[in-house]
Order: structure tokens, then sequence, then C-alpha cells
């Protein structure tokens, strides 16, 4: 055999090998990447350190103002197997409301366990250590900028876990769940303000007992406030009572009622409004196909998409299409 030949095999043979073991580490290493929204840049991201776990560190634009609280990166995320990272210190404040799961937190020697339903809320100022090892773990997690000196003492305190009081609390993060993926500068006013909203009513969470609820807000747990969450942002994942269920530990049938008493409304009415709204503007903005609509929608049987929306709307999607278009 000539040399060249043995030597492209030999090398073949190493290509193969590299990439068996990245495949192997792959199917056996989870890493929960943080979402970064649109106005944060990401620097170039670490290998995996040799714990499995996984350092992420971020490079903000110059020029955001340092005398307002304004939200940096922000997103929400669902884990759904075991997973670690590691924050590199940043001059940031970090909002965690953890929905369901649980997650374990090490910085500076003091460990945090946030159980579903409590909120979280730490400078980063070291190296923060997080382990997600009950799941499914829902979160909402943002990274603030600017003055929070403020309250400085009370983010310093030795245990920043709290309940998150149930939506409507500020402290669920539902008001920032809701902002565009890019803030401007006619939003900052507005971010500053929900912020310190939710920085102010921690504080007074820290200081002492809030004052009770009403009963219409003590009524509504976690997983309800997880499921309508989902609901209104996922509307196009295939959920089902049965998904609700097998995801929550809770009966389908009390699902439903729970969730009819605390919204006014059955989730899977609600659900399905939601997808015919969205399938009604995507046949009028998109030349996307009707199969193709109800995909997008939400709707995965296609004779079920047309009973749906005739139902909801009195028009065929054709009819709709060509009516609205006239």
């Amino acid at each position: 055999m000539p040399v060249f030949l043995l030597f492209y095999h030999i090398h073949q043979c190493i290509r193969m090998l590299i990439y068996l073991i990245c495949l192997f580490n792959l199917m056996n290493k989870e890493f929960f990447v943080l979402e970064k929204s649109t106005f944060l840049r990401n620097k170039e991201e670490e290998m995996p350190g040799p714990a499995g776990t996984y350092e992420k560190q971020f490079a903000y634009p110059s020029g955001l103002p340092h005398g307002i609280l304004h939200p940096v990166a922000g997103s929400e995320r669902t884990v759904l197997t075991p997973q670690e990272i590691t924050l590199a210190p940043m001059p940031f404040l970090l909002l965690l409301y953890c929905m369901e799961g649980m997650l374990l937190m090490d910085t500076r020697g003091r460990h945090y366990t946030i159980p579903g339903g409590h909120f979280f809320a730490l400078p980063l100022h070291s190296v923060l250590h997080i382990a997600v090892n009950v799941v499914p773990c829902s979160l909402r997690y943002y990274f603030a900028g600017g003055d929070f000196r403020a309250f400085h003492s009370t983010l310093s305190q030795a245990a920043p876990v709290h309940p998150a009081l149930h939506s409507p609390s500020p402290l669920t993060l539902d008001p920032l769940a809701h902002l565009p993926g890019e803030i401007s500068s006619a939003l900052l006013w507005k971010t500053h303000l929900l912020l310190t909203t939710i920085l102010t009513t921690y504080a007074d969470v820290l200081a002492g007992a809030p004052e009770p609820p009403s009963p219409a807000i003590s009524a509504i747990p976690a997983y309800l406030d997880a499921m309508h969450h989902a609901i209104h942002s996922h509307s196009e994942e295939p959920h089902t009572l049965q998904h609700f269920e097998d995801r929550y530990g809770v009966n389908r049938y009390r699902l439903c009622r729970e969730y009819r008493a605390a919204y006014g409304i059955s989730p899977m009415r609600e659900l399905n409004e939601i997808r015919v709204k969205n399938a009604c503007r995507l046949l009028l903005k998109t030349p996307l196909t009707i199969q193709e609509v109800a995909a997008r929608s939400g709707f995965y049987d296609i004779n079920n998409f047309l009973r749906i929306f005739k139902k909801k709307t009195g028009q065929t999607p054709g009819q709709y299409r060509r009516s609205e278009t006239i």
C-alpha cells in the first residue's frame, strides 16, 4: 500500500475516533445554556469544563444608562433533564422565579434551595453555580443592570429565597415576561418602573410578613400560573390535559376546575381561542397553506382545525382569508 494511502486511512480513523468521543460526551452530558435577548452580546462560548459545567460570560453593549434599572437579558426556560451551569461574575443583578421543580445554588460558600413558587434575587459579584436536579423545572430569569445600590442591603441578606406570592405578584416576573425581545430607549423608563416595583415588593417581603393576599390571589398555586403561561406563550406546542396532568402531577379534572375558577375559562377553550387567533393572523399575513397554518398554530389534525376554526369564526379558513383580503 502506498505511504500516502496509509497516512490517509490513519487520518480518517483518527477523525472518526474524535467524532465518536464527542458524540459520546454529548449523549452523556446536558448543559443548561441561557438564552439571551437581542440587546445582549454573547462572548465566545467556552467548552464544558472537567466537571461537566458550562461557563457563560456576557459582554454587554456600552452606552446603557447607569442611573436607572434596566433588563440586560432574560427569558423563560423549561428544563427536562438534570443540568448544571456556572455563571462568571458579572456587573448585573439576577432575578429568578422558579415556577416548578427545584434549583440548587452555590455562591461564596452559601447554598440556596429554590423550590417551585419561589423568587430569588442576587447580585452576580462572584461565581454562581446552579444545579437543576428536580425536573421538569420551569423558570423565568432576568439579568438587570443599572443602579440597584438602594437595595444593596436587602439583596445581601443571608437568605434571599422567598415565596413569589403567586400571580399577579411582581415577584412572578410576569410583567417582564411580556417585554419585546429588544429594549429600546423608549422602554427604559417603563422597565425601570417594573424592576423598581419588583425589588420594592421583594424588600417588603424580606422586611417582614407581607400583607395577606386576597383569597382570589392566594387560591392560584404555582402549577396553575405555570400552566397559564405555557398556554399563552407556547400555544403552538402539543398541549393536552394528559400532558398537563403528567407534568404537574395534578389530576386533569382538578386542573380544569381550578383553572376555570382562577381565570374564568377552561384551559383547552382558552388554548383553542389563542390558536385560532394566531391562525387568523397567519392567514392574513402569510402565504402559508391551510395545512401549514394549522400546524404552526398548534393544530396537528387538519379536520380538528377546520371544525374549531369554523366554530370560533363562523367561516372556514379559506373563506376567512378571502373575505378579509377583499
